[in-house]
């Protein structure tokens, strides 16, 4: 049992041991500071937490207690924690939850082994069940159909409680030990749904939770295999394209799943899966519910309730908690509800279709009457700004600190003001908490110490309450205060995650108000920004492509808002590697200079962005140049010590290096270096960093014994000051090792330290950080010279499928993954794409978006190599994926089928040839119309490949043909006009008509002469081919020329 003291929820057992003094202040129990198995208990509990770097208010969320529970549970003389919180934390830091659990019955006086059943994992809260829960008859399909199938749908209308049939489904199998884990999902947006499939595979399947798209992945891929028992509940889907390629695995018969919807997603039932649609309670469940804690006093009309609520649950717990706090009778509470009805609420609250008919009314009135109860007390005028000001935010979850937020509070002051007339009044983070204890009191709102929830249903009544002109207030905010709350640089991805959902719920609901004619709420591009820092680099670039269409419609397309979110999106899309970004990072920076100016610093950012894109893509040297231009173009504005040069120039050394000039990029960052230190000061990051890629490139450029020199300076530094577990810390080892090696280490020696590096990389970041999938690169190249080489080659098989599902296919580590494996397989270097793809296929499967790329590189390698048999099955490959991907009719479907068929036709596979550009002009002639310029190239391949065929006297139908085309499209004078005078002569000719042949070249070669400069190379063919085709009718005695042929 959990009860609330003070705002903060406390376990009870806890709660029993926190008593007060005569003056009311809390008194510890002294006896259970000193415990030597309690002190044990703390000093594991403070060096896991250290291990893992974490703080506490991290490690409440990611144990899902309440922040002073785990601060009580640190703290010296403090209470005892309990059995429970000592799991949480046990499995939240990766400690044996047995050994602290019996650490936990030893200080308490127990006996360690009878101790209770150890609590069971779990992802997610399961939410409690509502007083009064009672089986119903629809639980007994429920349970029938999950012993019959692995996955089940519940689908039913908002408020006839399918999420607490769920709760009590899963319940009951974790209270009869039928199931080894629970992963309840607030499923309401995809994004909700992959963060917290990323916190289970962090959980469960060892993924990297840095990443939470390829975390996701990996958790589907345990739950397919696992033994363990599982279940999985998404709760309250909104839509089935939120589970497009998230949906668990039904193979696995150790798993179930649950998901909960309302009835108008098809999509979510008619996939063949089972369906157990719930509707409103029984009569006599009804009744039954409502009776349940009522004095018998109150009770005097429960059936007439009922039949006034249509016996909707949700409805119904509302009216219990209204008649126990109002201490009211069931027949006064109809007299009142009556009142409400004759107050025109149809006008108050439009038809909703989420409701059956006369719903909406009923359902309106029993929360109007528990807000009007609720908004009284010592906080009257209170709750109701309180609920407002949740209305707009996500259901599924706010952080009780949103609501908390000095904006938020002078708001509500503001808002009791205007209600109540009262003069405003300052208020504080209790006064807040008092209100929602209220809201929950009243069933209006389930409110833990760290999150509050509120139906949908009663969001809806609330703002179509609202008073004229409010919403645009608490828009504003709302916003305001999810800013002020958003932790930076994207730690912490669950919260992160929570407050984007409250952004999305927000934009849903008073979008509208986020703009203003002059510019979008900072709030959007912070939800955006925090994707991609977070991880999720392609999800950012979706999100700031889609803000940029709705910038583009409200503000138009050069207002400089617009363009902002169009940099968004470039910087995202170079982030994922795709190279869509270069161009577009190239069409904002015109757009802009156009727009605001060559020399606005905007213009000059959209510039260092698209300097970084040049480098991304392999173009170090128009990287260098641009970002040498830009800063020139800088330091005329700016002091050389401002942040922006410094990082420019930075980034200006980096660029160089890679453009192979090592010395000036040493040099520049040494300089880098002098200015970093003395306008930031030595232990900066900034300066720490400077340093770093000041020894790497000091390495690179050939003197890596300088480099182990000033790395292993450096890495003393950064232990000092990041501490030794940290990200650049080991980075910085990572590299000492690297040029300790190279500068005359032993290679043995070498394998030892990395395979240190990588088990302690391992630990502290994840077997999936990229920086863990270098180092196991990095280990494979050494060992190449510690054993056979075959044997590495299962090894790398396994890391470039792993750095494929976190990296993807067009991260560099992936390339080299595969230039390697071609090596030891003792394959040209050209076959590297060929293993590229073969992984990919391995990992994603034909259908994965980045298939047909990976095929058009296998495209380019094998054209390169002259392999014209291995040319003709890539393209089919290719010309298969995007037929797959788009329809044969696609615009770059086409195109891409013109070469599979001239390919074929270059390996002397003309019949083949033939038929595909014959179905391919059908295509085109379709597609374009007969006058475009794929038709005209589709035609002249045909005649071409006809008269190769010797197939003359069809090439020279097909010719005159295109003749006619180029006559009607072009001009005679057209050189491809000329030409294809030139090829029907010529067919002429080859098809034994010599003398009609000569007639037409002769004729030909007057226009081209007339036409064409001397030295055109047509012009030449033109006269061998006419002196060839005269020669032979001269031999034959049937042609007599005009003239002689011009020199």
């Amino acid at each position: 049992m959990e009860v609330e003291f003070a705002g903060v929820r406390l376990d009870e057992d806890e709660h029993r041991r926190t008593h007060h003094g005569p003056g009311g202040e809390q008194v510890r129990d002294e006896q259970n500071g000193h415990d030597p198995a309690l002190t044990e208990l703390r000093r594991k509990l403070s060096d896991g937490l250290a291990k893992l770097g974490l703080n506490q208010t991290q490690l409440a969320r990611r144990a899902e207690l309440g922040r002073t529970t785990v601060s009580q549970a640190f703290q010296n003389g403090g209470p005892m924690p309990s059995e429970r919180t000592v799991a949480a934390l046990a499995r939240a830091l990766k400690l044996p939850v047995e050994e602290l659990l019996a650490l936990r019955r030893d200080a308490s006086g127990k006996d360690a082994t009878a101790g209770r059943r150890m609590p069971l994992p779990s992802v997610g809260r399961i939410p409690r069940k509502v007083d009064g829960f009672q089986q119903r008859v629809i639980t007994e399909e429920l349970t029938a159909a999950m012993a019959a199938e692995r996955l089940v749908v519940i689908i039913g209308l908002g408020g006839v409680g399918k999420t607490q049939l769920a709760a009590d489904w899963a319940q009951r199998r974790i209270d009869a030990n039928d199931i080894d884990l629970v992963v309840w999902v607030d499923a309401s947006s995809r994004d909700a749904i992959v963060s917290r499939y990323a916190e289970a595979g962090a959980r469960f399947a060892e993924a990297d939770p840095s990443d939470p798209g390829q975390a996701a992945e990996r958790f589907l891929a345990w739950l397919e295999s696992t033994p363990q028992r599982w279940l999985v509940v998404l709760d309250s889907v909104n839509q089935s394209s939120d589970l497009s390629e998230l949906w668990p695995s039904t193979r696995n018969p150790a798993g179930r799943t649950i998901i909960t919807a309302r009835p108008r997603h098809s999509g979510i039932v008619g996939r063949g899966h089972r369906a157990v649609d719930v509707d409103v309670f029984t009569e006599a469940e009804a009744v039954a519910y409502l009776r349940y804690g009522l004095p018998e006093r109150l009770a005097d009309d429960v059936a007439g309730v009922v039949a006034d609520l249509g016996r909707l649950p949700l409805a119904l717990g509302q009216a219990a908690a209204y008649l126990l706090n109002q201490d009211v009778t069931c027949s006064e509470y109809r007299r009142r509800f009556a009142d409400y009805l004759g107050q025109r609420l149809a006008d108050l609250v439009p038809e909703w279709d989420e409701l059956p008919d006369g719903y909406p009314t009923s359902v309106a009135v029993t929360w109007l009457l528990s807000i009007k109860a609720a908004d009284a007390g010592r906080s009257a005028g209170l709750v109701r700004p309180v609920l407002e000001l949740a209305s707009v935010l996500d259901p599924g979850g706010i952080p009780t600190s949103v609501l908390t937020t000095s904006l938020a509070r002078a708001w509500l002051s503001r808002a009791r003001s205007i209600d109540t007339g009262a003069p405003p009044q300052e208020l504080d983070a209790g006064a807040v908490y008092a209100a929602l204890r209220r809201l929950h009191q009243y069933s209006l709102a389930s409110v833990d110490p760290d999150e509050v929830r509120v139906h949908t249903l009663v969001q809806r009544v609330v703002s179509d309450g609202l008073p004229p002109g409010r919403l645009r207030y608490l828009a504003s905010t709302a916003a305001n205060s999810l800013i002020m709350v958003w932790p930076g640089h994207g730690r912490d991805p669950d919260f992160n995650q929570r407050l984007r959902a409250n952004t999305e719920a927000l934009d849903r609901y008073a979008g509208q108000h986020l703009w203003s004619a002059d510019a979008y709420h900072p709030l959007l591009a912070k939800a955006g920004r925090s994707l991609g820092q977070v991880g999720q680099a392609d999800a950012a670039a979706a999100y700031f492509n889609k803000l940029h269409a709705t910038a583009a419609k409200r503000l138009g397309p050069d207002h400089p808002a617009t363009l902002a979110a169009r940099h968004h999106q470039v910087i995202w899309q170079v982030e994922a590697y795709d190279r869509s970004g270069l161009d577009n990072a190239r069409q904002l920076v015109s757009d802009r200079s156009r727009v605001l100016g060559p020399s606005h610093h905007e213009t000059y950012s959209a510039r260092h962005t698209l300097g970084l894109a040049l480098g991304r893509f392999g173009n170090w040297e128009a990287a260098v140049a641009e970002l040498e231009s830009l800063l020139a173009d800088w330091t005329a504005i700016l002091k050389p010590q401002h942040p922006v040069i410094l990082k420019l120039r930075h980034n200006l050394a980096m660029s160089r290096g890679e453009a192979g000039d090592s010395a000036g990029a040493v040099a520049e960052f040494e300089a880098v270096l002098a200015d970093t230190e003395r306008e930031l000061g030595p232990n900066d990051p900034e300066t720490l960093s400077t340093r770093h890629e000041l020894a790497r490139w000091q390495s690179l450029g050939g003197d890596p014994a300088r480099a182990a020199a000033e790395f292993a300076q450096l890495l003393a530094a950064r232990e000092r000051e990041l501490g030794p577990n940290h990200p650049h810390t080991l980075l910085t080892r990572s590299e000492l090792l690297v040029t300790t090696n190279l500068s005359g280490g032993d290679p043995a020696a070498a394998v030892t330290e990395f395979e240190s590096l990588l088990a302690d990389r391992e630990r502290q970041l994840g077997s999936n950080h990229p920086d863990t999938l270098e180092t196991r690169l990095v280990l494979i190249t050494w060992r190449l010279g510690a054993g056979p080489a075959p044997k590495l080659i299962p090894e790398l098989q396994a890391l470039l499928d792993d750095i494929l599902r976190v990296l993807g296919p067009r991260h560099p580590n992936a390339h080299t993954a595969c230039d390697l494996l071609a090596h030891l397989r003792g394959n040209p270097p050209w076959t590297s794409p060929d293993e590229l793809l073969a992984a990919c296929l391995r990992v994603f499967g034909p259908d994965h978006s980045d298939i047909w790329q990976v095929r058009a590189e296998c495209v380019i390698a094998r054209k390169e190599a002259g392999d014209a048999a291995g040319l003709v099955t890539a393209l089919e490959g290719l010309v298969n994926d995007l037929t797959h991907i788009h329809g044969p009719d696609h615009p770059d479907c086409l195109p891409i089928r013109a070469k599979l068929a001239r390919s074929r036709a270059d390996a002397g596979d003309l019949v083949g040839a033939l038929a595909d550009y014959e179905t391919l002009l059908t295509d085109c002639l379709r597609v374009h119309g007969r006058d475009h310029a794929e038709v005209l190239a589709a035609h002249t391949d045909i005649a071409a490949i006809r008269g190769a065929a010797g197939d003359h006297a069809g090439a020279a139908a097909a010719y005159e043909e295109l003749l006619a085309a180029c006559l009607r499209i072009l001009s005679p004078d057209h050189p491809h006009t000329l030409a294809t005078r030139n090829n029907l002569a010529r067919m002429q000719g080859d098809a034994g008509d010599a003398t009609g042949a000569a007639a037409s070249f002769e004729e030909l070669l007057a226009d081209s002469l007339r036409v064409l400069d001397p030295d055109h190379p047509l012009l030449t063919v033109i006269r061998q081919n006419f002196v060839c085709f005269r020669n032979l009718a001269d031999e034959l005695g049937r042609f007599t020329p005009s003239s002689e042929v011009p020199d």
